[in-house]
């Protein structure tokens, strides 16, 4: 893949993902709806990474998986946008690779 220019972001929720609760409408705005690979965290996990994902549209993607509770440890997460899905996606699996994340299906 083609090195790209990344403009990263991170939010912090807080201790735990019900602290979703707290937040406002515009904590979420400050994700951009275009595609990316976003990487959710919690710390003191040893890596920090416990799920990374894809998305044609990352303040969607983030907004719907966040609130589903399905992880309940995330305490914060990056977002990478790309300029394409099909970058996103690539990124995403040679991240999983790399990582082996807790919450992602394994690879090979």
């Amino acid at each position: 893949m083609a090195e790209i220019d990344i403009i990263r972001g991170r939010l912090e929720i807080g201790r735990k993902l019900t602290d979703l609760l707290l937040w406002n409408q515009v904590s979420m705005n400050v994700i951009p709806e275009v595609p990316g690979v976003y990487v959710l965290r919690n710390f003191p996990s040893p890596s920090g990474i416990i799920y990374i994902g894809s998305s044609k549209n990352l303040r969607d993607r983030l907004q719907k998986h966040l609130t589903s509770g399905d992880i309940p440890e995330v305490t914060f997460f990056d977002w990478y946008p790309t300029e394409t899905v099909d970058q996103a996606r690539e990124q995403e699996r040679n991240w999983i690779l790399q990582y082996s994340p807790k919450y992602n299906v394994r690879l090979g």
